[in-house]
């Protein structure tokens, strides 16, 4: 991983930083939060729209270094894929 300062910093174990099973759920409640909030008036629908399209674009580079990481036939890619 690189700092801000463009510093490289090893981590050990594996290059996941969250497991796949985490992410799923850290969308669903990404989701779920935007949607709330544009339900009670506080972002329209346009700006809704906006931040569940950038969510959907971190799950496809997230899949595809899940895919990376843990293998294309892997049952971490097969679980995030069927979220």
């Amino acid at each position: 991983i690189k700092s801000p300062d463009g510093k490289e910093v090893q981590l050990p174990g594996s290059d996941a930083l969250v497991p796949p099973g985490k992410l799923i759920k850290a969308f669903e409640n990404a989701v779920k939060q935007i949607r709330t909030v544009e339900q009670s008036g506080a972002a329209d629908r346009t700006a809704a729209v906006g931040l569940v399209e950038s969510c959907r674009q971190v799950a496809v580079e997230a899949r595809l270094a899940i895919g990376e990481g843990y293998g294309i036939d892997s049952e971490e890619l097969k679980e995030f894929e069927l979220g």
